[in-house]
């Protein structure tokens, strides 16, 4: 699900997790810096949740989510309390009746000139300044963050971006 270079694990680093069905769970990095050869457990998970997202973070970062259906949520990394390596997280976002998560990001505290680049199923991309998107609490349904050109259309990722990067957009086929 994910790899995570790390030599330090300080005691105010964490591991922040998502998963499909929308717990997320943040443990300090300090938890997992010895590692047996059969591995530890990170995150306990119900039947048909499996992790999606894992991110580094100090405690006093953004988070920022994205639905399938095109909702958005920003909130504050102090929301989500530590836990220990069993737990299964707390609610992150209410999800809509058919709806998924697919996108999650970290904002760096105090950097709101970088933009929130969203790409749709259908190749659509835009760019939206983080500042659009006001700081919520933790659970909430979120704000609408694109809005789509058909039917069909679904957001596809979300992703934290400055103004001078440059990224790579593959489709499931390759392209």
């Amino acid at each position: 699900t994910a790899v995570i270079p790390t030599r330090e694990f300080d005691e105010g680093t964490y591991l922040t997790m998502l998963t499909k069905q929308g717990n997320i769970k943040k443990t300090s990095l300090a938890d997992f810096e010895s590692v047996r050869k059969s591995g530890i457990i990170a995150i306990t998970l119900e039947k048909e949740d499996s992790l999606e997202w894992v991110r580094i973070t100090d405690g006093t970062k953004s988070l920022i989510l994205g639905t399938h259906d095109g909702m958005v949520i920003r909130y504050s990394e102090e929301d989500v309390r530590p836990m220990g390596r069993t737990a299964k997280g707390v609610k992150a976002i209410s999800l809509r009746e058919g709806d998924k998560l697919v996108g999650f990001d970290i904002i760096n505290s105090g950097d709101e000139d970088v933009n929130l680049l969203v790409v749709t199923n259908d190749g659509f991309g835009k760019r939206i300044k983080i500042g659009e998107f006001r700081v919520q609490g933790r659970g909430g349904l979120g704000l609408i963050g694109t809005k789509f050109k058909t039917p069909k259309s679904k957001l596809a990722t979300l992703r934290v971006v400055g103004m001078s990067d440059e990224f790579i957009i593959a489709t499931s086929n390759g392209v």
